[in-house]
């Protein structure tokens, strides 16, 4: 187990140049001052500090004031003792261990940031924290807030709410289970990727099922066809005999068609030259016509004027041909397209004499309808069966998942354990937990049906127990167990002085603790001033042995961070911090 005491914080206001300085004894430490004096600003710039951006907002008027944060703690494991340090401003994040290794982080104030997840991974392993929690359908490693969640009481909701001291989980699966099973030592989310995998599968067909079931069932058409089917298959087979020998003949003329078309294109483009070529002859008249390129008239000669003779009669005599291939491939071609047509409006006849014919007041049109209906419900009952085999399937995996029992022994071991101690707790401080499983059981227990004071105490007791269940497992990290306004209600003298005297027992047993408290010096001071002033709480619950770290001397109100000359110490510790953010 790695077991972390906080050491000191010191944070800095370079636009004020006001400070905070405190030192943490490692057993108990009590914040104490007047109402809103900053107490909670203090459990939050640890917070902070350590990269937590939950408090961040809670933080905001000291941040804007250009503050630097420093945490230093003790880590130890095994018996070996390590300080590690964290720097914290503006938008950066050190870490440094024995002042040897450091890591620097910009850009760190969004959990989604890429510098965030980088320093996640860091924090993970200096401290051992390895929770990993189902986002969707994969594992992913919990957010730094989580590494705090059982040793945290924030004064805004941890009276209240179990698990929302710190950090956001609404959209975690099964985050409930996963956190105890992390803290508790069971080893129960190897399989949960899977399982919700499957599950989510299971889910998916099942609906398909059902609406394809109901799509079928429902569908009156469908219903319809199956009944009607059989009346126009014979005239339908009748028609598609007949339409399959025409198109057969059809498929020939087609093709003659199409050849004749392409040898009639051919021949116009030879009508074409042939008239370019008389045309031209007839411009190179011998003596009357001069060359082209060399402007000089045609030779006049007897062989000259039988050759331009010759070549004109040749020319008129390929128009001729030509002209003759056109009649007789345009009277093919007529022949050819009236064939087609023909067969064309034969078969348009015979499909609107199928068209119009009805058996029983349906006609054929309402029945090619209604066979496509078949065809769908054929398809239909295809998928549904697909479906179906798919989900026998995965109900076989499913479980071979939830077969192993000994994850669920563990939890109702662990479910026992804890029982024992949280009605131990829970009788300390004068308070019944409720008969109902729902109350009791670890994994089940989300909230407690009580107000005020009685709700104040069950949440206190409900966490005692799960810190000492979480310590005495030695598996996980330990942080010092921060429990801010532990008198947050209006509570009387007789409580008051019961939970004083549960902290006093508790913390003989507990590793560094850190509480806050109100403490008001004004001259309406309390009667019984033994519960309210720190110093003989000190004295009569905690024999002198705590910490005390006072806000604003007990009077003043928003007095967290003070104007006045730094110590040598805090110079130090100043200079250190901007050391590191400047040199890392």
């Amino acid at each position: 187990m790695i077991n972390i005491v906080i050491k000191n914080i010191f944070v800095y206001s370079f636009s004020t140049e006001k400070v905070f300085d405190a030192e943490f004894g490692r057993s108990v430490n009590i914040i104490y001052g007047k109402n809103t004096s900053g107490k909670s600003t203090l459990i939050q710039s640890i917070l902070y500090s350590m990269g937590v951006n939950d408090s961040k907002e809670n933080l905001n008027d000291i941040i804007e004031e250009d503050a630097l944060f420093r945490l230093e703690v003790d880590h130890e494991k095994d018996g070996v003792h390590k300080s590690v340090i964290f720097v914290r401003h503006d938008n950066s994040l050190i870490i440094s261990v024995c002042g040897e290794i450091s890591y620097k982080f910009n850009g760190i104030n969004a959990n989604n940031s890429k510098e965030h997840i980088k320093y996640k991974d860091i924090f993970s392993n200096i401290f051992g924290f390895n929770m990993m929690l189902q986002n969707k359908n994969e594992l992913v490693k919990a957010p730094v807030e989580a590494a705090f969640l059982p040793f945290y009481i924030s004064q805004s909701v941890g009276w209240v709410y179990l698990k929302e001291s710190i950090g956001d989980y609404r959209f975690y699966k099964d985050f409930n289970c996963d956190y105890v099973d992390y803290y508790m030592g069971v080893d129960g989310s190897n399989n949960n990727i899977e399982r919700y995998s499957l599950e989510k599968e299971k889910d998916v067909l099942n609906k398909k099922i059902r609406f394809l079931s109901t799509y079928k069932e429902e569908d009156s058409s469908i219903l319809l066809s199956e009944k009607i089917d059989s009346r126009f298959k014979g005239e339908t087979n009748k028609f598609l005999e007949h339409f399959k020998e025409n198109s057969e003949g059809l498929s020939d003329l087609e093709v003659k068609y199409s050849d004749c078309c392409n040898e009639m294109a051919e021949v116009n483009e030879r009508k074409k030259i042939i008239y370019k070529i008389i045309r031209n002859i007839k411009l190179q008249r011998p003596e009357l016509d001069k060359c082209n390129v060399c402007g000089q008239f045609l030779p006049s000669g007897i062989e000259s004027l039988y050759f331009y003779y010759q070549d004109i009669n040749d020319a008129l005599t390929q128009k001729k041909i030509i002209g003759e291939e056109i009649k007789k491939l345009q009277s093919k071609i007529n022949s050819i397209s009236e064939k087609i047509n023909t067969k064309n409006k034969d078969n348009a006849k015979n499909y609107n004499l199928l068209i119009d014919s009805s058996v029983d007041d349906i006609s054929f049109k309402d029945w090619l309808e209604y066979k496509s209906s078949i065809a769908l419900k054929d398809e239909i009952n295809r998928r549904i069966m697909l479906a179906e085999d798919e989900l026998s399937v995965i109900n076989d995996k499913l479980k071979l998942i939830t077969g192993d029992n000994s994850v669920v022994r563990k939890r109702k071991e662990v479910e026992k354990s804890f029982l024992k101690i949280f009605l131990s707790k829970a009788s300390s401080l004068d308070v019944t937990v409720p008969k109902q499983d729902k109350y009791r059981d670890l994994y089940a227990i989300s909230s407690f049906p009580y107000q005020g004071v009685e709700l104040h105490k069950i949440i206190m007791a409900y966490h005692f127990a799960f810190y000492k269940m979480v310590t005495s497992i030695k598996k996980n990290h330990q942080f010092p167990f921060i429990l801010d306004a532990v008198f947050k209600e209006d509570i009387d003298y007789y409580n008051r002085e019961l939970i004083l005297k549960f902290l006093g027992e508790e913390s003989k047993s507990t590793g560094q603790m850190i509480f806050s408290l109100a403490e008001c010096k004004d001259d309406d001071f309390h009667d019984h001033s033994e519960l309210f002033d720190v110093k003989k709480i000190d004295k009569k619950y905690f024999d002198e042995k705590s910490s005390k770290i006072c806000i604003g001397d007990s009077k003043n109100t928003r007095a967290f961070l003070l104007k006045r000359n730094l110590s040598e110490k805090e110079i130090y510790k100043l200079q250190d911090s901007l050391k590191k953010l400047d040199i890392i």
